[in-house]
């Protein structure tokens, strides 16, 4: 015999409620003030972590900018250096070669103490050391140029010889313009308008100083020369301009020291650091801008990122000319 199922249902009464558990919607306030603090804590978290990165790249970004500045500048200044008293003797026509025994001629190497030069009036006069930065040095190459002749024989600059900005320099043509027609490389510190130091190349076109900035953030130029007491082509004693005297045609080398700084004040530590730009055994008080004390700057200034670049330079040709006939 067959059994019917019968069908049933559980009814529960929404009334009563008894034995039942509400489905949870929402938050509660606890829980709500719980996870907003733990977000906050996971935002703060990553600005901190985005803010050290930013400040990491920041001083990293300075550092680099810093040393290309202060290794570019020294690689300008050596290439115009060694640039020095030169004569073109592979030139076609018999070269005009400076005469150093005359005393009108200017030497190729001079330089002055804690001067700088105007930026605006196009003048060859050093202004005075309280116009300067830290009071920094002026230093002034003199060379000959280098031309070729064009198809109607008329000589032009060939480009093989430049000046510290770059622009190509020809030959001198007449013996009469042997000592105005050299070329010029002037290295100066001045501050731009912004108040930034800035290093300057400078070159003389018909017969006014035309500048140009070339390196940003030095903050003292400094330039001793290497006297040959001998004539045996190596130099005995090291001097600023000042004690150099009357004896440019003497100098075979030199010492160029530069304090270049970063754009930005982005240093934590103590501001009290001393820069002997020549060394510590260097007597910088005969020197006034060898020696840059932190604590005697700007408080503006202090909080730079700072580094001494240097460097020695021999001389390839003798300073006074090279003294060599022409060809014939």
């Amino acid at each position: 015999m067959s059994r019917s199922v019968i069908p049933y249902e559980i009814v529960v009464s929404g009334r009563s409620g008894r034995g039942m558990r509400h489905a949870q919607h929402g938050l509660t306030l606890i829980e709500l003030m719980i996870s907003i603090t733990l977000g906050m804590a996971i935002v703060a978290a990553g600005l901190m972590v985005l803010v050290s990165t930013k400040s990491t790249y920041v001083i990293q970004d300075e550092n680099t900018r810093l040393s290309d500045t202060g290794r570019y500048a020294i690689e300008n200044i050596s290439r115009a250096v060694r640039q020095a008293a030169f004569e073109n003797l592979e030139s076609e026509d018999a070269p005009i070669v400076h005469d150093p025994d005359n005393a009108a001629n200017a030497p190729n190497i001079d330089g002055f103490d804690a001067k700088t030069m105007s930026v605006t009036t196009g003048s060859l006069t050093p202004l005075p050391g309280a116009m300067t930065v830290n009071p920094s040095d002026i230093l002034q190459v003199r060379f000959f140029g280098a031309s070729k002749k064009d198809v109607s024989g008329t000589p032009t600059p060939d480009g093989s010889i430049i000046n510290c900005a770059g622009r190509a320099v020809g030959a001198v043509q007449t013996p009469e313009n042997a000592n105005e027609g050299r070329g010029w490389s002037i290295f100066f510190v001045h501050r731009a308008n912004g108040g930034e130091p800035q290093l300057f190349c400078a070159y003389v076109d018909g017969g006014k100083l035309v500048s140009a900035p070339i390196a940003s953030g030095v903050e003292s130029f400094q330039v001793l020369y290497g006297l040959d007491t001998n004539n045996d082509g190596v130099p005995e004693q090291f001097l600023n301009a000042t004690d150099v005297k009357n004896r440019w045609r003497n100098v075979v080398a030199l010492k160029i020291a530069m304090l270049v700084r970063s754009g930005r004040s982005e240093r934590a530590d103590v501001e009290d650091k001393v820069y002997d730009l020549f060394g510590p055994a260097y007597d910088e008080a005969t020197d006034k801008g060898s020696r840059v004390s932190e604590a005697a700057l700007p408080q503006a200034e202090r909080a730079r990122t700072r580094k001494i670049f240097s460097t020695l330079i021999q001389l390839r040709n003798r300073a006074s000319g090279a003294n060599i006939a022409p060809i014939q």
